[in-house]
């Protein structure tokens, strides 16, 4: 049994920058969503400050659910990012002969973001990025960097647990008297332009959208199995596949980005499997269990949605008794879905779409416990 929640798509993330300039000819970024405002120069002059950052993102929900509250006013749809993916980022500039076109890591950790992003009072930038910053990523400026750019990431993975998006908008924010970033425009995708400023006043906002699908997968256990097993979640494998067969563990990716102001700068995303073929990715795993129970619970995963027409998702799990012992250990279930009869009138799936299917585990296979050779028990597409 098969249930499918809604066609839901979901777009874009918002990375809310709140800066400090390092003043010399250097600016240090430090990203945060709660920021830290522990000296992180390190050897920099002592007029260098760090730049903070909060994040936004939308919500992998339908496109009619409201975005959350925010400190800014943001495009409606808009939610503060909540994961804690590195960010890669370009502070480009508009001279095709003065390309700045290293890669600066913002890390999270602590529910802080932080990086050596390096910027320059009174001098305009042009910020590119995306995450999750572990791709491997070059950049080229589509006729100049003012124009847009030419994002090119190699050997991404098909499938992964974070989700894959770029830059596609950045607003520039002003302090107020008190230090608080002061919102002056609007937030819009198309606008990539920064100017550095002095210390304690750079605050900029930026935008993402997505480059992958999402698979969300709602795991629960019967009612009347649950009153005799515990089952625990270990792992969940994903593998795609196209009209052609199952598709690569790889993709390169190249994006395309224009200056538009107000519209989607994103004028073409070109996806190249390569490497093998996809056999089973990993987008969950747990060295002791997520104790599953009678209420869906949700395990994200992402994925290449060029052409995909299939999945086929692999549970991993052990099997405890009423009394804690455990009966079964790494039981396996696998499922296999075809897209064309979960969505009316879909037969690919395409990018910033979010597909939702819930699984169940049930009691009719409780017979398959007492043998201990069978690996293939027990859960059901509902």
């Amino acid at each position: 049994m098969v249930e499918v929640i809604g066609d839901m798509s979901y777009s874009i993330y918002i990375i809310k920058v709140r800066a400090r300039l390092l003043m010399l000819m250097s600016a240090v970024i430090l990203l945060t969503a709660c920021s830290d405002d522990t000296d992180r120069s390190g050897s920099l002059p002592d007029d260098t400050d760090v730049l903070q950052i909060a994040a936004y993102t939308q919500d992998l929900t339908s496109p009619s659910q409201s975005a959350a509250t925010r400190a800014v006013t943001v495009p409606s749809g808009y939610s503060q990012y909540a994961g804690s993916a590195s960010i890669g980022v370009f502070m480009t500039k508009s001279s095709t002969t003065d390309n700045s076109t290293e890669m600066t890591l913002i890390s999270y950790e602590d529910n802080v973001w932080h990086s050596l992003v390096k910027v320059i009072k009174d001098t305009p930038y042009y910020i590119y990025g995306y995450m999750p910053a572990y791709a491997t990523s070059t950049i080229t400026p589509n006729t100049s960097f003012d124009n847009g750019a030419i994002l090119k990431f190699t050997n991404v993975p098909s499938v992964m647990s974070e989700d894959f998006s770029v830059i596609t908008g950045v607003l520039q924010l002003q302090p107020d008297n008190a230090g608080n970033a002061v919102q002056e425009g609007t937030l819009k995708a198309g606008t990539f332009a920064y100017t550095g400023m002095e210390s304690g006043k750079n605050f900029v906002d930026l935008m993402f959208d997505h480059l992958y699908g999402a698979l969300n997968i709602e795991l629960k256990v019967a009612e009347s199995y649950n009153s005799l097993r515990t089952i625990k979640l270990k792992e969940l494998w994903l593998r795609t596949s196209d009209e052609n067969g199952p598709s690569k563990n790889k993709t390169n990716v190249t994006v395309t980005l224009n200056k538009t102001e107000g519209e989607t700068p994103i004028s073409s995303v070109l996806y190249e499997p390569t490497g093998e073929d996809v056999g089973d990715l990993s987008f969950f795993q747990s060295a002791l269990g997520e104790e599953l129970t009678t209420s869906y619970k949700p395990f994200m995963g992402h994925f290449m949605p060029e052409g995909i027409t299939s999945f086929v998702v692999t549970s991993v799990y052990d099997v405890y008794d009423t009394d804690g012992n455990l009966i079964r250990k790494d039981c396996k279930a696998e499922n296999t879905m075809e897209l064309y009869k979960l969505y009316d009138r879909q037969t690919v799936t395409k990018r910033g779409y979010k597909y939702t299917i819930r699984l169940t585990v049930m009691p009719t296979y409780l017979y398959m416990l007492s043998y201990p050779d069978l690996d293939n028990p027990t859960v059901v597409v509902e």
